[in-house]
């Protein structure tokens, strides 16, 4: 049995789809310096279902070892914590994760209207994976279970989505602003990046720490 470190807060960051770990080494040793143990989860979106995915991460969530356990989650990321938070609840509450807060980035939680463009073409649907099943195309689960979530979109356009993805409101290049919208979340954020390029930002970081310890992205 792990005895719970009381001086230590884990963070756990789940990646989107085509992103290996080493796309959120940046934002985790930015984490790191504010005194945060951060990990990153390894998101099978090619050959498992957010659904799947969620009770992988689930498991990691339940094996820390901390006096809290944060999760913060781009893109499908987010989406797959949203399943992993109803799972949560539905066990036994001994064998829940230790209580933490949530920040989803620039997660589709609505469904993702460019997802829904790309399996509508027979030749890119199978680039997608399985990421479609249970999350990209439609609401992901939208029960917060109590913890505090803070969403943060993105304005600015970049990145090879936004050469074929151009909606009409705020957007990051492949996910709208309103396509993150999520009832019940504590507080928004909407920062001048890109999809791809704010996991890459100082200010996405620093507002994320915000929100981890505070509960508000705080200046």
């Amino acid at each position: 049995m792990h005895t719970k470190d009381t001086h230590i807060e884990t963070v756990v960051l789940v990646p989107g789809i085509y992103s290996p770990p080493i796309v959120m080494k940046r934002l985790a040793t930015r984490l790191r310096s504010q005194g945060f143990d951060a990990r990153v989860f390894k998101n099978h979106f090619f050959t498992q279902t957010p659904p799947e995915n969620a009770q992988r991460l689930l498991a990691e969530l339940q094996s820390v070892s901390a006096q809290r356990v944060h999760v913060v989650g781009h893109s499908l990321g987010g989406i797959v914590i949203l399943h992993a938070l109803r799972a949560n609840a539905e066990l036994p509450e001994a064998d829940q994760f230790t209580a933490g807060r949530v920040v989803l980035m620039a997660s589709p939680v609505q469904g993702s209207e460019l997802a829904k463009r790309l399996t509508a073409k027979r030749w890119i649907r199978p680039l997608l994976g399985k990421s479609v099943v249970d999350g990209l195309l439609e609401k992901a689960p939208s029960q917060l279970y109590g913890r505090e979530t803070g969403i943060i979109s993105g304005s600015s356009r970049a990145g090879m989505a936004a050469l074929i993805h151009r909606p009409p409101h705020v957007n990051d290049g492949a996910v709208s602003q309103s396509e993150t919208v999520l009832a019940g979340a504590t507080d928004s954020l909407c920062i001048p990046h890109s999809h791809a390029l704010m996991l890459f930002s100082s200010l996405a970081a620093r507002k994320v720490a915000q929100f981890l310890k505070h509960g508000r992205f705080v200046d």
